[in-house]
């Protein structure tokens, strides 16, 4: 009877006790289940850990396997000067690719020198062909300009040494001509 009461309760028991026990006992229940959870993943850790631990041990067994057996091969003299020239053949192999990897470097930074002059050199020679194209252009100007101002001094010169008479009548034509040729300057001089 005893175990029935404590299956079912007692019908004495009240319903918030019941309650209250029923909530510890669910939170027991989880937190059981949680601390099976974190103890599996810890064994899954240890198990993970042991065995990298057996293969750092294995390896570390091989190496020393080699080193016994260099040991050994050392001792022998027919050995001693093979196994000499081995490491010094191989020493002398790293120094060479060293010394040939830093020669590809000189050698890709000398292209790439060449490539950039190149083109420097090809970028001053066309801004050498644009200078002497604008400098003919404003030399041919001044040469129109020089002639302008020629043919304008001309035409005031012969304003001044017309007679009187010539003067009066063709005054108002050769003052449009000067007049014309003035401006001809100017917009030439503008242009240029």
């Amino acid at each position: 009877m005893t175990s029935l009461t404590a299956i079912f309760g007692s019908s004495g028991d009240k319903p918030e006790e019941n309650e209250a026990e029923s909530e510890k006992l669910l939170n027991l229940y989880w937190n059981r289940a949680e601390l099976k959870k974190e103890f599996a993943e810890l064994r899954s850790v240890k198990f993970r850990l042991q065995d990298r631990i057996k293969e750092h041990e294995g390896a570390a067994g091989r190496v020393q396997q080699q080193l016994d057996h260099l040991e050994n091969r050392l001792l022998d003299p027919e050995w001693v000067h093979n196994i000499v020239t081995y490491f010094q053949l191989r020493g002398l192999n790293l120094r060479c690719q060293a010394k040939l990897a830093k020669f590809a470097e000189q050698l890709k930074q000398q292209r790439e020198q060449r490539q950039r002059s190149r083109i420097i050199d090809d970028w001053n020679k066309l801004l050498r062909e644009e200078v002497a194209g604008i400098e003919q252009q404003v030399g041919e100007q001044r040469i129109q300009i020089q002639m302008l101002e020629d043919h304008l001094q001309a035409e005031r010169h012969k304003l001044a040494t017309m007679s009187g008479f010539l003067r009066i009548f063709q005054r108002r034509s050769v003052t449009a001509g000067l007049d014309s040729l003035a401006e001809n300057i100017e917009s030439a001089q503008e242009k240029e």
